[in-house]
């Protein structure tokens, strides 16, 4: 049922219109009953009504002003004059702010009756149209983040067309330059499974998690490869941010889900480009970027093997870390912990403690060196800290070490 304001000054004529016509037949309820034209516009603001019937001439404000004052007032208001015959020209000026009709007096109960039918079912229509705009709305504001994600995905590719920017509103606009960032988490449908989540649910956690660290970004958009991949499309005009917010933030990224969602992942970043039509260069380094790291933990013998080149040449670094030994491999580290372990029986640490004591215990047999040079040469700054861990591993202090061998060699020698 719709909502009805009268405005009607003359009291005989008011109280034949709310007396021989029964509204709520005709699908209306009165909410307001007006005696003048300032107590109607009050009526007005205050009701919200769906349609006001306002005579023409009242004290105080004409009905022309009434109408006049809903029209500014910018909503889907219907509004419809009551008018003598004297006064049918001033009625037609009425149409400039947005009168609906008007009805000509005298009426009578049924005429009156059949100007309600008529306005109810444009009212009817109108609100109709409202609900389905309203539905459109709510569908494409649902839809948005899908429609800019695929053409972010396509942007990506170079796949885009001039249109495509117009319906999702993105504009490069001045380019100063662009860098794709992908980030892959590893064994994505194990990860699922571990969590309990669905596909679905772990792709949403983790888009939810790059969004809410890209928002202070201006420049940064977050999409999601229908492979999975997730990742960064930054872009800078001449007065954006400075090169490495990418690489930032795409660090930042992996770190977090690690630590508050428990999911490994690696990252690839593409070059910086100063063109729009290069940003599917950028793209295609940072997949393959990725994919050589996949290509890499596919093969875990001879990632081993580097891994043990790589201690070899740098075990005598007191800041070596399984954070470098990763990097340097451009693997993740769950990956590279799992894979060391099952092919050396040893953690990574363990086995650079392991090659530390080795290359130490050839020094204390054969050379002369201080003990603290030789905590030094095998990658320990603190030689108290090293006697500590010598000994744990051995079983003796060093000095007992080069000692018991010095023994050894002198009884050799008498023999």
């Amino acid at each position: 049922m719709f909502r009805l304001q009268i405005a009607e000054d003359e009291p005989l004529a008011r109280q034949a219109i709310l007396h021989s016509i029964d509204f709520a037949l005709h699908g209306f309820e009165v909410v307001a009953v007006s005696e003048d034209g300032r107590e109607a516009i009050r009526h007005f603001e205050a009701y919200s009504p769906d349609l006001v019937i306002t005579d023409i001439n009242m004290p105080y404000v004409s009905g022309l002003e009434v109408a006049k004052h809903i029209a500014e007032a910018g909503q889907p208001v219907r509004v419809v004059i009551l008018t003598g015959y004297d006064e049918f020209e001033f009625a037609r000026q009425a149409i400039q702010y947005g009168v609906s009709n008007y009805i000509l007096k005298p009426v009578t109960a049924k005429e009156f009756g059949t100007y309600l039918d008529a306005e109810y079912a444009v009212l009817v229509d109108m609100h109709r149209r409202r609900q389905e705009q309203a539905e459109t709305e709510s569908h494409l504001h649902a839809s948005r983040p899908v429609i800019l994600n695929d053409y972010l995905c396509r942007l990506i590719q170079g796949t885009t067309q001039e249109t495509d920017r117009e319906e999702t509103g993105i504009h490069l606009g001045t380019l100063h330059q662009a860098e794709v960032a992908l980030i892959r988490v590893d064994d994505f449908q194990a990860t699922a499974r571990r969590l309990g989540l669905s596909w679905d649910l772990l792709s949403f956690a983790i888009l939810n998690v790059m969004n809410e660290l890209a928002e202070p970004h201006a420049g940064c958009r977050v999409f999601q490869l229908p492979d999975a991949d997730s990742g960064f499309l930054w872009v800078a005009s001449r007065d954006g941010e400075l090169p490495g917010v990418l690489l930032q933030l795409a660090t930042k990224t992996v770190n977090t889900l690690k630590e508050v969602l428990q999911i490994e992942t690696c990252l690839g970043i593409g070059d910086l480009v100063s063109k729009a039509d290069d940003i599917p260069r950028s793209y295609h380094e940072a997949k393959s970027s990725l994919d050589n790291r996949s290509s890499a933990e596919r093969q875990p013998s001879q990632l081993i093997r580097e891994a043990m080149a790589y201690v070899e040449q740098h075990f005598c670094r007191s800041d070596l870390s399984l954070f470098d030994m990763t990097r340097h491999l451009n693997v993740s580290i769950s990956h590279f912990t799992n894979q060391f372990k099952e092919f050396t029986g040893k953690t990574f640490i363990e086995y650079l403690t392991a090659k530390r004591i080795d290359v130490a215990k050839h020094k204390l047999k054969h050379t002369d060196l201080m003990l603290y040079r030789i905590a030094s040469d095998v990658g320990y700054e603190n030689p108290t800290y090293f006697a500590s861990i010598f000994k744990k591993y051995v079983g003796i202090a060093p000095t007992q070490y080069r000692k018991l061998y010095q023994q050894r060699d002198a009884r050799q020698t008498t023999r």
